[in-house]
C-alpha cells in the first residue's frame, strides 16, 4: 500500500482475492477501509471513495506491474479505542 497526495493505492496481485472487491467498486466506489492496533488497542477507520485504475502495460513501478490497481480517495476519518488499555491485548502471531 503506498501514500501518495492524501490517497491510498495498491496493487492487485495475483492470488491475492481482490479481483471480486474490485468488481463491487466498479458498481458502487463507496468504501472503508479498517485499521487495527492490537498492541495500543486502537482503531482506524478511513471512509472515502475507491477507483479501480487500469494500466496500459507501463506499470508504475518496479512492483506495481499487475496493470491493475485500486486508488483510495479517504473522505472521513476517525481513530477510535476498541478496548481498555488495562490488561494485555492478544497480539496476532504470524504463522
Amino acid at each position: 500500500m503506498r501514500c501518495t497526495d492524501g490517497e491510498l493505492w495498491w496493487p492487485d496481485y495475483i492470488g491475492n482475492n481482490l479481483f471480486n472487491s474490485m468488481g463491487n467498486i466498479l458498481v458502487n466506489p463507496v468504501a472503508s477501509l479498517l485499521f487495527i492496533d492490537f498492541a495500543r488497542g486502537t482503531a482506524l477507520q478511513l471512509s472515502g471513495h475507491a477507483e479501480v485504475e487500469w494500466s496500459a502495460g507501463n506499470g508504475w513501478g518496479p512492483d506495481e506491474e499487475t496493470g491493475r490497481r485500486v486508488r483510495f480517495t479517504p473522505h472521513r476519518i476517525v481513530r477510535s479505542v476498541i478496548a481498555p488499555r488495562r490488561g494485555r491485548l492478544p497480539v496476532p502471531q504470524e504463522s
